[in-house]
């Protein structure tokens, strides 16, 4: 059987939570995540606007969605559906994480920067970090028209460039590049989706950033798969956590997918 939660939760330095996160059966077992842009404005909507418009959109397919044909009507029909709002134009600077269970097989969309965890029969664990130039993701609002993806290449006068860092192996692509990816539960019993909160830990005992390595046992060792079990298990790390004097200075959201073999 086929467990599948989410949970976001609010970072220290914010005063509102940007991220958002949730699941669904329809057509088939998802869970997905956004991250609002901290220098945007109501991103916290953003985020949240666009979940709401792609659980819609999708659980109107009975099939896999196409990434740019998605991604597009994604978008578009968000900008229709927050326009009575008279939200201000960067409010859906947010990324989109989408992952879809069909079969033994999860189909993973990402839509701007964040993570891929996942853990193999063996224990180990396999991390993609998605990141880009300047800290300034491809988000889907960029997606709008020809206009907004040329104010995205013009900003900060800088080449944009997409980071892919998958362990010991790293690239740098196209801004553009469609990142869809396909992983099989028979080799990764565990496969997480996370915004890109899971690298802003920090340990105020000496004020230095917790690596990414050492919070994924804690985090993703779950006890127990029934009910709610990530949003039961990931508030009680973060209160352990704390404890410790470790403090996530970022918003943080995941979805989860886990076998219940492993």
């Amino acid at each position: 059987m086929l467990y599948f939660d989410s949970h976001f939760s609010m970072g220290r330095t914010h005063l509102v939570c940007e991220d958002y996160a949730r699941r669904g059966n329809s057509p088939f077992p998802w869970v997905m995540v956004s991250d609002g842009c901290s220098s945007s404005n109501d991103t916290d909507i953003g985020s949240r606007s666009l979940i709401l418009t792609a659980q819609k959109y999708l659980s109107q397919l009975n099939r896999l969605p196409d990434y740019h044909g998605f991604g597009k009507q994604v978008i578009s029909q968000t900008v229709k559906n927050t326009q009575p709002f008279d939200l201000p134009d960067n409010a859906l600077d947010a990324t989109l994480l989408l992952a879809i269970a069909k079969g033994r097989t999860i189909q993973i969309y990402v839509y701007g920067d964040g993570f891929i965890v996942l853990k193999n029969k063996q224990h180990e664990w396999r991390i993609l970090e998605f990141s880009f130039t300047q800290n300034a993701p491809f988000y889907l609002s960029y997606w709008i028209d020809e206009s907004y993806r040329e104010s995205y290449q013009k900003m900060l006068q800088t080449p944009k460039t997409l980071h892919i860092h998958d362990g010991k192996n790293s690239g740098l692509f196209s801004f553009d590049k469609a990142l869809q990816y396909q992983f099989s539960l028979d080799e990764y019993p565990l496969i997480a989706i996370v915004s890109d909160g899971l690298s802003k830990f920090v340990n105020m005992n000496d004020y230095k950033p917790v690596s990414v390595e050492t919070l994924l046992p804690q985090l993703f060792d779950f006890p127990s798969l029934s009910g709610s079990f990530v949003k039961r298990r990931l508030p009680a790390i973060l209160s352990t956590l704390k404890n410790d004097n470790i403090l996530p200075f970022d918003d943080f959201s995941t979805g989860v997918f886990v076998d219940a073999i492993s």
